[in-house]
């Protein structure tokens, strides 16, 4: 089970921003991923992306479950199991925007 969905996405997006609700299963391994589109006019383009986006999901009751807090590079992944079941948010953290993205893409799956 599992689906997938993308936006348009700019530095003048809000810093926290909920893509996606996921039903998920307690005790189900769950993936979720996320990228963006990267701008080959931006100057620092072959060092860094334009934009640093992290990924997060927070449970049913609003609370931090996991992120993905890399740099450098134009995804996130998370890998988690699920405490109780109910619906998930999907949040994007923008952590640093020098030139927007335009577009980001996340996709999820849990195990049967």
């Amino acid at each position: 089970l599992g689906a997938w969905g993308a936006q348009a996405y700019g530095c003048g997006s809000v810093a926290e921003t909920v893509v996606a609700t996921i039903p998920l299963v307690a005790g189900k391994r769950t993936r979720v991923a996320m990228a963006w589109n990267v701008n080959p006019a931006y100057s620092g383009w072959a060092v860094r992306p334009n934009a640093d986006l992290d990924l997060g999901i927070l449970s049913p009751a609003g609370a931090y479950v996991v992120s993905s807090d890399s740099w450098d590079n134009p995804y996130e992944i998370v890998d988690f199991v699920p405490a109780s079941s109910g619906t998930y948010r999907v949040v994007v953290y923008n952590v640093r925007c020098s030139s927007s993205p335009g577009y980001i893409a996340w996709a999820w799956t849990r195990d049967p």
